[in-house]
């Protein structure tokens, strides 16, 4: 599961027409670009995804929290939240200036080709925002 909806916040980042900044003034990391190889992702395939973004505050510890809802025959179902130890992601403590990230991972094959919206929101030590991305995306 957490590949999934990791897939969709790197169509998020990727294509910009289905994503945008849910941020304010006082989050943490802005600036946020994903490029991705292969360019059109394949279900069962691997991908590659690099990430950037500038962040003015030191990371040592945060959480990761995505929320995302699938459409079923004209419905939103809920997908269960989940959450990550952002440390998982970046080598904390990670500084302040440019944050560079690089995922490796199989797009899982039971994938379901429909359209998903939803929320990734980081947080950090603080508690404070580190960013946050909306997105709606139809996986065909």
């Amino acid at each position: 599961m957490k590949q999934v909806l990791f897939l969709f916040f790197v169509f998020a980042c990727v294509y910009g027409n289905i994503w945008w900044s849910c941020g304010v003034a006082t989050d943490h990391i802005k600036n946020i670009k994903c490029t991705i190889d292969p360019i059109q992702p394949l279900v069962g395939k691997n991908i590659t995804v690099d990430c950037t973004g500038d962040s003015d505050e030191v990371v040592s510890s945060g959480s990761l929290v995505f929320t995302a809802q699938m459409k079923v025959g004209g419905s939103w179902v809920k997908l269960p939240d989940l959450n990550f130890d952002i440390c998982d992601e970046l080598s904390c403590p990670e500084p302040s200036g440019n944050l560079k990230l690089s995922f490796k991972f199989e797009i899982p094959p039971l994938t379901p080709k429909t359209e998903y919206k939803g929320e990734i929101t980081a947080t950090d030590q603080n508690s404070q925002r580190l960013f946050c991305l909306d997105f709606d995306y139809n996986l065909e």
